[in-house]
């Protein structure tokens, strides 16, 4: 399966722990033989001196200080999103990331917290999202959107269910 992988920081560098959860998914996944493309967001002042995943990696751009005013304006102060998706939100970026998804032929893509959530829930295909930093209560709404249902993932009934501090899907055979 090809796999992209929008995350809010590139997983190489000078190694913290949001940057070692990054590249341990990117790991996992390529172990269990998927093909996997980065859409890292360039954080200013983080150095990337190789990359060595052998993963192909797009670096997008943060928003402008202009746009993220905007989002907040039009989004947040209205209630439709929270402070941090409106930090990351861009339509410049949600134009790459279609063009990547185009380009590589992605079948499923991974949200690297609620800062990129709507990037992958624009595309149309499978998704899912990491929600283990709980930066907002934006959380609690994705996940009692699904909570408990029976929905098509990747070919198979998963229920979703949510241990502590994370939304996971289950697939019936492992919920068993």
């Amino acid at each position: 399966m090809r796999v992209l992988y929008i995350t809010t920081r590139a997983p190489y560098g000078q190694m913290q722990g949001h940057k070692v959860a990054l590249r341990t998914y990117i790991q996992c996944l390529q172990a269990l033989g998927h093909s996997v493309v980065v859409a890292a967001f360039a954080v200013p002042g983080d150095v990337v001196e190789r990359e060595d995943l052998q993963a192909e990696t797009r670096y997008l751009r943060l928003p402008s200080k202009l746009e993220i005013g905007r989002n907040i304006i039009q989004h947040c102060l209205v209630g439709r999103v929270s402070l941090n998706e409106c930090l990351y939100f861009s339509r410049k970026s949600r134009q790459v990331i279609a063009k990547i998804v185009h380009e590589h032929s992605i079948d499923f893509l991974l949200a690297d917290m609620i800062r990129t959530a709507h990037y992958a829930d624009h595309i149309g295909l499978p998704w899912i999202l990491d929600v283990d930093d709980l930066l907002s209560q934006r959380y609690a709404i994705w996940a009692n959107q699904v909570d408990n249902q029976s929905i098509p993932l990747l070919g198979t009934d998963c229920t979703v269910v949510r241990p502590i501090g994370r939304t996971v899907g289950l697939s019936q055979g492992d919920a068993s």
